[in-house]
């Protein structure tokens, strides 16, 4: 009798404590509704051929319980097809002080653009409350946290530097350029803080910091003259001003003090529009005229204006083009 007493008090008491389990794991995704979830940018937008966002996630005090793993899933939904993009994990030993702090956590995700179908989508999550010691889970309803996608983001090439080396046995000067692209939101001259903190942006920084020798920076803003941009008429002049405001700002903040008075800046805002350069093309004589025709041939060709930029800078006589004639 007492043997049975036994083994029925401990049936009750291990049913019990799976029932307990699972009972916390219910909780956590209960608690998860007041997570906080943001993306940046949103809508998210194609750079590229890739689409990168940054994606912060702060869940409610107390939310994780001991020993147990809360999981965002994140995918890109559009149409029947989805794209599993990355999740962010929160493990409650990394969180000590769980009980009077938020938990928080913040990763930069990238997926890539195969096509238009992708155009118009949806970034989704899922949260996943889990148990390392069993298989059980506990999920969120899966929900939407940003729009996709915006494929007209404008191009801002901020700056081609100036830096200056010997030229052979002459000594002259020869100009080695440094490009770097910075992307604007459709109808926006705000340089977004994910373009500061993107790898361009670290590139950008870093120039700076280095205090090339530099004599001039030409800052080319750009907008299509489509679509709902077509109505502001100085949105590439704002884009190339921003981009001129912030070098003086990096520049303030490494100390160039006199030298960056020497710095002549070039601003160059263009609507993405072909006609002119034609033309200055055609009554240009610093190249030959096969050389001419390889432009001609890039800008009647097929693709979208960025790709035709980049298709131009493979050409061998772009940088005396560009200096001497385009945008000029």
């Amino acid at each position: 009798m007492n043997k049975l007493k036994t083994l029925l008090l401990s049936t009750i008491l291990f049913n019990f404590l799976i029932f307990t389990g699972c009972n916390s794991l219910k909780k956590m995704v209960k608690m998860a509704e007041e997570q906080q979830l943001t993306v940046e940018p949103s809508p998210l937008e194609l750079q590229g051929n890739t689409v990168t966002f940054t994606m912060s996630a702060k869940l409610p005090v107390k939310m994780m319980k001991k020993d147990k793993i809360y999981t965002v899933n994140t995918f890109y939904q559009y149409g029947d097809e989805r794209v599993d993009v990355g999740s962010i994990e929160f493990r409650a030993a990394d969180f000590p002080n769980g009980a009077e702090q938020e938990p928080e956590q913040s990763q930069e995700f990238s997926f890539d653009y195969t096509g238009e179908s992708m155009d118009n989508g949806m970034l989704m999550v899922q949260g996943v409350a889990s148990e390392p010691t069993s298989d059980k889970i506990a999920e969120t309803p899966e929900m939407q946290v940003a729009d996709g996608l915006i494929v007209t983001q404008k191009l801002v090439e901020a700056p081609r530097f100036g830096a200056y080396g010997d030229h052979g046995s002459d000594n002259q000067e020869e100009l080695i350029p440094t490009n770097i692209n910075f992307f604007f939101a459709q109808g926006s001259s705000v340089l977004r803080r994910s373009e500061v903190r993107s790898n361009r942006g670290d590139q950008f920084s870093n120039f700076i910091a280095e205090k090339n020798v530099t004599r001039s920076v030409s800052i080319t803003g750009t907008h299509s003259p489509e679509g709902s941009e077509r109505v502001n008429s100085d949105l590439s002049a704002d884009r190339a001003g921003r981009i001129e405001e912030y070098y003086q700002e990096q520049m303030d903040r490494y100390d160039y003090q006199g030298a960056a008075e020497e710095i002549e800046f070039i601003l160059k805002p263009v609507v993405e529009d072909w006609g002119q350069f034609r033309d200055s093309l055609q009554n240009y004589d610093g190249v030959s005229s096969s050389e001419k025709q390889e432009y001609v041939n890039i800008i009647n060709g097929p693709g979208a204006f960025e790709e035709k930029e980049d298709r131009l800078q493979q050409l061998p006589t772009y940088r005396k083009v560009f200096a001497e004639v385009y945008t000029g």
